[in-house]
């Protein structure tokens, strides 16, 4: 079989140094990343005998205008054309069977395509940032659009969808500013999340009688749309599916219901405003129990709780909350301060607690076998135990928000409520939150499994209270088999996020490997950690004028103990859960298992964090060194979810910055027959990504990240953030002097 990898190009190399690319007949395959980045091709002729075209084979041939795919290719797969930023026009055969994800992801200059009608699935991405494409057609027997299938196609203005569609998948048309209109084919019975989100100019959506599912925010900023008919038959209206605060009233009609932003004068019609949020899922969903919600929403207090409620129980248990509900107490918290995230993990927390039940009866059995009944109203308990310890700023709403972040609604257990309003097991719990988070979370869940073996070593085995020193010690030993001196810490830190033995198995065999292969606790021989660096307000004040950062304001944030950066140790079990701590997906059962991998095993990768002043990890980034080509990748910058105002990620971003130019400087003091000559950072999934375009430079010629892919585990396909876009973060100048200075693209 006649096929053409990377290893092959010089074969080709005098005709690619021509800018024409022809490959011989006889080719029937093209492999994998053949031609990736072959950034001087502007023709590509392929011959009669191709068959498939690989992932990523063509990926980057940015001066590339115009392809005809041969009549005989059945598969083009994932990425295949990705980045041809010039790319116009492209003719695909009827012959084709398979068209991958991100096949023609971030073709900005594409105007036209016909898609064969063999495709049934338009795959994620595939049209992703193709800002140019106006005319599409699609295939008539097309069954699904997947996510994010034409992602920012900001050019196209109108499209006829097969009447064989059954799924449109999230963030499928996102940001198409153009698109006016749009006709649901009858079968569609699910539209995904944001799937319509920012279609600016949508002024006209009609959905199918069979629709079941409309998702979170499906239609969000959409603000031409006037008058929307929604199907009587939907089970699932998403969280902000629509601007309701648009709309001035719903309508009952004989096929559903009409959302309009013109007020009604029907007194029989629902008069909408702002605080009703998604009540529309309440009643357009024909629940059972209606006239009982319609109720308790004439008084507008209980219109978030109730649609928050609503969202997240089920349907018994909705209907359990309606009929037997205690509302008094809850109602005295002021949460006008909490997010959205953290009202919903408040009410999580006070549900579960029993803060909605009405007072129940408990029976106690006297010495002289008497029942005695007391009457307890948890409700009231519940509540003036909160609100007590946020008063005296022993907890704020917010820390309280974060204790069940992590589990979902359940049901009411009086033994746990009695053990979490003890005064002392509250501060207990709370302080071991600190070091040991969703520890109240996993207290919850595994709190019948804790009381059936928490019992006296007397005849009678007595039930005993549980107490904090019990459930560490249950979440230790009843979590992992083959604990030992040499990992106790690996279990100690991943029984925090993780149950399975598999997890830790495989966390004990990469630290085994990283034993083996004798790799060093960090790149550099000196490693850097802030507070080593910076023992003197002088020291600080020299780094800080390097960055052309002087004033005084600056010099005091980066001075304060709020954040601190280290290039964390390689032996350090927390590099297994970096993910976790800093919301992404680099951990042990994550996507980014592979760069996790990385960072531990090999010499030239390492993990960058930065810590709050109590010592927790809120940030992180993965560096890794070409040592030959003598550059540097920083994946992205993720940051933990925790993070959200501004002059928190403008002192992350100053001490991020700091970092890499000081790991820079002592690299080159340890290198200096190789040093490093500048480090990039990429720009997908970047939490700084905003401050990043503001203060630094794009890279226009793409720097090569390593495959972190290679150090994954199957069915997982993770390659890292930086293919797309990279900006500079540090650069030696001494290697540039010949170079033009980079400007800042518009």
């Amino acid at each position: 079989m006649l096929i053409v990898n990377n290893v092959l190009q010089k074969v080709f190399q005098k005709d690619l140094d021509n800018g024409i690319l022809k490959i011989p007949e006889g080719v029937i395959k093209i492999e994998e990343d053949a031609l990736n980045r072959c950034y001087n091709i502007k023709e590509i002729l392929l011959p009669n005998s191709l068959k498939i075209i690989s992932k990523k084979a063509f990926m980057g041939c940015s001066l590339v205008k115009e392809i005809v795919i041969p009549s005989n290719v059945e598969r083009i797969e994932e990425g295949a054309f990705s980045n041809c930023f010039l790319l116009e026009k492209i003719l695909l055969p009827k012959s084709l069977l398979t068209l991958g994800n991100s096949v023609f992801s971030n073709c900005s200059k594409l105007k036209s395509i016909e898609i064969p009608e063999n495709i049934q699935s338009i795959k994620e991405s595939t049209f992703a940032n193709c800002s140019s494409l106006e005319h599409l057609k699609l295939p008539s027997n097309l069954k699904t659009i997947d996510s994010r299938a034409f992602f920012r196609c900001k050019s196209i203005n109108s499209l006829d969808l097969p009447k064989s569609l059954i799924e449109i998948g999230e963030r499928a048309f996102l940001e198409c500013a153009k698109l006016q209109e749009m006709t649901i084919p009858e079968k569609v019975t699910e539209i995904g999340d944001m799937a319509f989100y920012g279609c600016k100019n949508l002024c006209d959506i009609n959905f199918p009688k069979d629709v079941k599912s409309i998702g979170s925010k499906a239609f969000l900023y959409c603000p031409q749309l006037k008058e929307i008919n929604i199907p009587k038959g939907i089970e699932k209206l998403g969280y902000l599916a629509f601007d309701f605060e648009d709309f001035k009233s719903l309508q009952k009609i004989d096929d559903g219901y009409k959302l309009s932003t013109s007020e009604t004068k029907n007194v029989d019609d629902l008069l909408i405003d702002e605080n009703n949020l998604s009540i529309l899922n309440m009643i357009i969903s024909n629940y059972e129990d209606r006239n009982v919600l319609l109720k308790e929403l004439k008084s507008k207090k209980n219109l978030l709780l109730i649609n928050t409620l609503y969202m997240n129980l089920g349907k018994k248990d909705f209907s359990s909350f309606l009929n037997d509900k205690n509302l008094k107490f809850f109602n005295q918290f002021d949460l006008s301060s909490l997010s959205q995230s953290q009202y919903l993990n408040f009410v999580k927390l006070y549900y579960n607690l029993g803060g909605f039940k009405t007072p129940i009866t408990q029976v106690t059995i006297l010495k002289n076998g008497e029942k005695k009944l007391t009457k307890v109203d948890y409700a009231q308990h519940i509540a003036e135990f909160l609100k007590d310890k946020v008063e005296k700023n022993i907890v704020s709403l917010q820390k309280l928000s974060t204790l069940f972040e992590d589990i979902n609604f359940g049901q009411f257990k009086s033994d746990f409520t009695d053990f979490f309003i003890d005064k002392d097991n509250f501060v207990e719990c709370l302080k071991e939150e600190e070091h040991n988070p969703n520890f109240v979370a996993r207290c919850y869940d595994s709190f019948e499994e804790i009381q059936e073996t928490n019992t006296s070593n007397k005849g009678k085995q007595r039930q005993l209270k549980p107490t904090i020193t019990k459930f560490k010690d249950f979440f230790l030993q009843n979590k992992f088999k083959g604990i030992n001196d040499h990992n106790r810490n690996i279990a100690e830190v991943l029984s925090n996020y993780f149950s399975s033995q598999t997890t830790f198995d495989r966390a004990v065999e990469i630290d085994r490997e990283r034993i083996q292969k004798g790799t060093k606790k960090g790149i550099l021989e000196t490693n850097i950690r802030e507070k080593d660096v910076f023992e003197t307000i002088e020291n600080y004040q020299k780094s800080i004028k390097s960055l052309n950062k002087d004033t005084l304001s600056i010099l005091a944030e980066l001075a304060s103990k709020k954040f601190t950066f280290e290039w964390l140790s390689k032996d350090s079990a927390l590099n297994f859960v970096l993910g976790k701590l800093c919301s992404c997906c680099s951990h042990l059962e994550g996507a980014g298992y592979g760069i996790m991998h990385a960072s531990i095993i090999h010499p030239d990768i390492q993990n960058l964090v930065i810590e709050d002043g109590k010592g927790k990890i809120v940030g992180k980034s993965t560096l890794f060194v070409n040592r030959e080509e003598q550059y540097g990748i920083c994946n992205n910058v993720g940051l933990n979810n925790g993070i959200v105002s501004d002059t928190d990620k403008q002192i992350i971003y100053e001490k991020f910055i700091m970092a890499i130019k000081l790991f820079a400087e002592q690299y080159n003091r340890e290198n200096k027959k190789k040093p490093l000559k500048q480090i990039n950072v990429g720009m997908n999934a970047n939490d700084l990504q905003d401050l990043i375009r503001k203060f630094n430079v794009k890279q226009r010629k793409l720097l090569k990240n390593i495959d972190y892919g290679q150090f994954g585990i199957e069915g997982q396909n993770y390659y890292g953030d930086s293919d797309l876009e990279q900006f500079i973060i540090w650069k030696n100048d001494k290697f540039f002097k010949y170079e033009k200075p980079f400007e800042r693209e518009k």
